[in-house]
């Protein structure tokens, strides 16, 4: 499948681990959707101390406006709220919920993550999803 229109990337924030974990997910992605591009690691360099931008990451670094953060939590809006004709790229991220949490986590104000808005994804009212989360993610510890 190709991008959707407008959109020009979707970055896979990978966590070092998940490669080696036995139900992995990021090949599904990449076999329905052209043009992912994965970064392995555990947080982005921050923007202060990084003197180069990843490559394939500067759109993060200089325009966060134009990314949103597809992770459910606290602020997050259904993505269909938030797509507009500014949003040109999708970071996801691919780790189990306890990693991905750490991952997505903004502790500092030059966190690279803390400018980008979050969303989450939500089937229309008139679906019913045909998957089955194998352990759902508690938000309510979020706050630790």
């Amino acid at each position: 499948v190709r991008l959707p229109s407008g959109l020009e990337s979707i970055l896979l924030l990978r966590h070092p681990k998940e490669r080696r974990q036995k139900h992995q997910s990021a090949w599904i992605l990449e076999r329905c959707v052209s043009g992912v591009r994965q970064h392995v690691s555990r947080r982005l360099p921050r923007a202060l101390q990084s003197k180069s931008i990843p490559s394939g990451l500067e759109h993060i670094y200089e325009q966060p406006q134009s990314c949103l953060l597809v992770f459910p939590g606290a602020g997050a809006r259904p993505l269909r709220d938030v797509l507009d004709p500014g949003v040109k790229h999708l970071i996801l991220v691919d780790a189990t919920w306890r990693f991905a949490r750490e991952m997505a986590a903004v502790p500092e104000k030059d966190d690279p993550l803390g400018c980008i808005r979050r969303v989450e994804l939500s089937p229309p009212p008139e679906t019913r999803p045909v998957f089955v989360v194998r352990k759902p993610m508690l938000l309510a510890r979020e706050e630790e």
